[in-house]
Order: structure tokens, then C-alpha cells, then sequence
């Protein structure tokens, strides 16, 4: 038992900040009372969504079934001691705070559509929430709708300071005419405040970004005061503009620049580190290059070679330590740490997994803020949860190079690639398959944000058609990595058929597709419609392709 106690002691000893930092809960619970047959089937869940501050671009979800009697209950991790959720059931959406503990949330289905706020708080900020559903009411009713052309006027030729000041009394205008007529909460206050804040730095490091200006870094600091432990949306929104601009702001800097290595000793240490299938003759050298401090013109090149083994990776790495060398001349420790999180997050989604798990270990080690660490290990768990189940869909694709087009890689997802056929071969093998079947064919791109958005709004389809109505076709744009395209496919459950095509099968295979990023067959598999409804415009395309049925 000592010994035991011992073990656990050094292992406590051993634990970062971040990891003692460790995540908490709430349980949401609550009902729907009344609830309606009719209403159940169209929502038969609640949805509860929280933002990660590295992540502010994706809402996290957590469905909660509804019982019989309406009744629902999920519990939903927190990083922040406060943090702002959202509650969204059939039409009807609330943000509310949460922390620790219990909340519950209740509605009455006969007054959905018709109280101003039918949301009843109880447990943990009951007081707080339920003075936020009043103010959102009263905000929906009196608030001027936001002009960004006006207030690029009124801010144009203030100074930085004075322009945030007066974005910041722009946007808590309502509140304060809300304000005057009752006594306001004080973390209520706090929580509105906070948001206004954010909003008018995310408004200046929009316009600073899109005017090419450059904003004093004092301004950082309203992004994290020392004893902000709120996390909201408005928050994260913030801190993605506030990396985005400085990511921009120090690539045009080092556009100007010549030189952009690395010092040797950090090079060389990356390279031991990292690099593939190293030998212990490799590494005695590597080292002693790194006791010597400087590189000869065949040491060069020996290093070199070791990292074209994963150039991709390498170039990330040095790209990465270049661009937070320069910001070491401007931020401070917090903001450096925000910049690291989320240029590991903004590159997940382009990374294949070993290259992820490798970034991930360089890039946490040195963040020493516990919020933002923890928040980047959620994000990265995440992204890479299904790291089993990629290895084995690669595994059936490395062996599936056949002109059948039936690879079931994983359950629903059916993928195609062949490196001897004609792109049109193989587009026309697909087309087959589907006979019968009306075909939503999109072009997309894992390596860009907006084509992964189209790729993850057309599964809605699967939804509002039958599988034997409707069939969704995916197909790789030209130049994209196919480990990244397996397993991204793989990793985000996009059911359907893939279809990875060389520079020259693209050639052939695209005339098929009418020169199109989205395309519809018919159920003779003839092209009828080139340039055709995104899927992000829903509710129009669903009546196009219900024509064609």
C-alpha cells in the first residue's frame, strides 16, 4: 500500500497545470410538456451545443432523446467555469450559462410560438438564465438592426482605443435601456458585457483584416482579462479573428523576408524527433551536427533527405515555429498559447493522422495556459477519435483496386480507387451502380473549410430521400492528399460513394460531370442538371431533385 501511495503521489507530481485542469460537467436535464405526437415526430430530440474557444467555427452537439413524456437529460463537458450553451428544440433556440452541476430546462409545447420566453430555469444560474430569456425577448423587440457599413463609418479615423470604446457602447445600448427599467443580475450584466466586448474586437480585427491595418497590441488585452473565466460564443468568435489577423500580419511579413529558417539546433532537434524510420547512424550524426551549431553544405543535405521522408510535415513544423518566432516580438505568453492552439485546430482537417498525432505532441508541450490546453486536447481527441476505424477502412481501400465500385470501407461508405482506369471508366462504374437512383454528384476538397461544409450539408439528403430515391456521389478534387481523403471521409460518417481520381483521370472524368462542381443524374443516369443547387440551400433543392423522381 505504501508503494501504492508512493506511485500515486509521483503521478500527481507529474501532472501539468492543463491536465489538473481537467474538464467538468453539467447535466442538463428538463421536459417538454404537452408534447404532441406531431411535434415528437418532427423533433424527437433536444440539442444541446457548446463552442470550444480554438473551435469557434463548429458548434459542438449533444442530442438529448425525449421520453415519452417529453422528459430529456444529457450531460455535457465544460472547460471554462462558465461557459455559454445553447438550447435548441424543434424551431425554438436559447443560449443559457451553465456550470458545475445540475441545470434543468422546461417548456410548455402550448406556448412555443406564442410567450415571449417560454424557457423555466432551474439549478445552477437559474436566476441568471431566466433574466437572460427575458433580456433576448426584449432585445428581439427593441434592438436596431446591426448596420456594419455605419459602423465603419463612425469608426473610421478614431483611434483603436476610442473605436472599441464606441463599439463597445453601440452594442450594449439595449441592454442598458433594459437596465433601466429593473434591477439587473450582476453576472447577468457581466455575462452581456462580455459579449459586447468581444463583438467590437471581433468588428476591428475584421475591419483591420479587410483594410490591411494594422491594430495596436494592447487591444489583445480585451480578448482576456486576467480574471475572465466566461467562455462564450462571442468569445471564441473573437479569438478566431484575432489569430486570423495576426496569422495574415505575419505572412505578409515573412513575405518580405529572405530568410526563413530555422536556427540549426531547433532543425536538427525537430528532425531527430520526427523524422521516419531514423537509424542509430542517423541520429549520431544528427547530434553531432547539433553540438556543433552550424551545418556544413553535406550535412545539409543529409538533412534534407531525412525530412523529404515527411515533407509535409517538416514544412508545417518549421512554418509553424517561423511564424510564432515573429509573434514572440509582439504577444505576450497568453496570446502565443491561443496562437498555437488554434494553428494546430485549423490544420486538423488537412492533416493525415500520424502527421496530426506528431503536431499535436510538439505543439501541446509547449502551451501553458490550462484553458487553452485542455481545450485544444478536447479538440484534438475529437479529430481523432476514430483513429481505429480509419486504419481499418485504409486497410480495405489499400486492397480494394477494383472497377466494381462496391469497397465498403466503413458502414455506408463506399470508396473508389484505381489507378489504371480511365476517369470516365470509373465515373460511368458509379453511375451503374446507382441505376435506378437519382445522383447528387459533388466535387469537394478536404483541404478547404468551405468545400468540407458542402461535403458535411449534403448528408441531409439522406434524410428527406429514401436510399432508393437518391444516391450521393463524392468526388475528389485533383492534387488532394488520399490519406487525408480516406480518413477524413471515414472520421466525418459521410455516407455514400467516393470517388479518387489521378490528375489524368480528372481530365477525362470531369467532361462526364459537365465541367461541374455539383452535378444531378437522373435515374437513367443522364447529366439534367450542371451547376446545380448547393446543398446548404436545403429547401430549395429538395423540390429540384423531387422533380426528376
Amino acid at each position: 500500500m505504501r508503494l501504492l501511495r508512493c506511485a500515486l503521489l509521483n503521478t500527481l507530481l507529474l501532472l501539468s497545470p492543463a491536465l489538473l485542469a481537467q474538464t467538468d460537467s453539467v447535466t442538463v436535464t428538463g421536459r417538454i410538456r404537452n408534447l404532441t405526437p406531431q411535434l415528437y415526430r418532427r423533433s424527437p430530440q433536444v440539442l444541446i451545443t457548446r463552442t470550444n474557444i480554438l473551435q469557434a467555427s463548429q458548434e459542438i452537439a449533444h442530442p438529448a432523446p425525449l421520453d415519452a413524456e417529453g422528459r430529456f437529460q444529457v450531460k455535457v463537458p465544460l472547460i471554462y467555469p462558465l461557459e455559454e450553451l445553447s438550447f435548441n428544440f424543434s424551431n425554438i433556440t436559447t443560449g443559457f450559462l451553465a456550470a458545475p452541476g445540475t441545470l434543468s430546462i422546461d417548456l410548455n409545447a402550448d406556448s412555443l410560438y406564442v410567450a415571449e420566453a417560454p424557457f423555466r430555469f432551474g439549478g445552477v444560474n437559474a436566476q441568471v438564465n431566466q433574466q437572460y430569456a427575458r433580456y433576448r425577448a426584449y432585445e428581439a423587440k427593441n434592438r436596431k438592426k446591426p448596420d456594419g457599413e455605419r459602423l465603419a463609418r463612425q469608426t473610421t479615423g478614431r483611434t483603436a482605443a476610442s473605436a472599441y470604446r464606441y463599439l463597445v457602447d453601440t452594442f450594449t445600448e439595449t441592454f442598458r435601456a433594459f437596465a433601466a427599467s429593473q434591477t439587473v443580475l450582476p453576472l447577468l450584466s457581466r455575462w452581456i458585457t462580455a459579449i459586447a466586448r468581444y463583438d467590437a474586437a471581433r468588428f476591428q480585427y475584421e475591419q483591420a483584416m479587410a483594410e490591411g491595418t494594422d491594430l495596436p497590441a494592447a487591444l489583445n488585452d480585451t480578448l482576456r482579462p486576467a480574471d475572465d473565466r466566461l467562455l462564450t460564443v462571442a468569445r471564441a468568435t473573437a479569438m478566431e479573428r484575432f489569430s486570423q489577423y495576426t496569422v495574415q500580419g505575419m505572412s505578409l511579413l515573412s513575405a518580405g523576408q529572405t530568410n526563413r529558417s530555422l536556427p540549426v539546433p531547433t532543425l536538427v532537434d525537430m528532425v531527430e524527433r520526427y523524422g521516419k524510420n531514423l537509424s542509430e547512424t542517423d541520429r549520431q550524426r544528427l547530434r553531432a551536427i547539433q553540438a556543433a551549431g552550424v551545418i556544413r553544405q553535406s550535412d545539409l543535405r543529409f538533412v534534407k533527405g531525412l525530412m523529404e521522408q515527411n515533407a509535409d510535415l517538416f514544412q508545417r513544423l518549421i512554418n509553424y515555429e517561423v511564424l510564432l518566432g515573429q509573434g514572440q516580438t509582439r504577444y505576450d505568453t497568453p496570446s502565443l498559447d491561443y496562437l498555437r492552439g488554434y494553428t494546430l485546430v485549423s490544420a486538423l482537417p488537412t492533416l493525415p493522422l500520424t502527421n496530426a498525432q506528431l503536431l499535436y505532441r510538439h505543439i501541446r508541450s509547449q502551451i501553458k495556459d490550462p484553458y487553452i490546453g485542455t481545450s485544444l486536447t478536447d479538440v484534438y481527441n475529437r479529430e481523432t477519435k476514430d483513429s481505429l476505424l480509419m486504419q481499418e477502412a485504409a486497410g480495405r481501400l489499400a486492397t480494394g483496386d477494383s472497377l466494381s465500385g462496391l469497397n465498403e470501407i466503413a458502414s455506408g461508405i463506399f470508396a473508389t480507387r484505381n489507378r489504371t482506369a480511365s476517369g470516365s471508366q470509373l465515373l460511368g462504374t458509379l453511375l451503374k451502380n446507382n441505376a435506378g437512383r437519382i445522383v447528387y454528384a459533388l466535387v469537394w476538397s478536404p483541404m478547404a473549410e468551405e468545400s468540407r461544409q458542402t461535403a458535411l450539408a449534403a448528408q441531409r439528403l439522406r434524410d428527406a430521400f429514401s436510399p432508393r430515391e437518391l444516391a450521393l456521389l463524392y468526388i475528389a478534387a485533383p492534387d488532394v492528399d488520399p490519406t487525408v481523403w480516406q480518413e477524413y471521409i471515414v472520421k466525418n460518417n459521410l455516407k455514400g460513394d467516393h470517388l479518387y481520381l489521378s490528375a489524368e483521370q480528372w481530365n477525362e472524368g470531369i467532361s462526364q460531370l459537365g465541367n461541374s462542381y455539383i452535378s444531378v443524374f437522373d435515374r437513367a443516369g443522364k447529366l439534367q442538371k450542371r451547376s446545380a443547387i448547393a446543398p446548404q440551400e436545403f429547401d430549395k433543392l429538395v423540390p429540384q431533385l423531387k422533380k426528376l423522381l
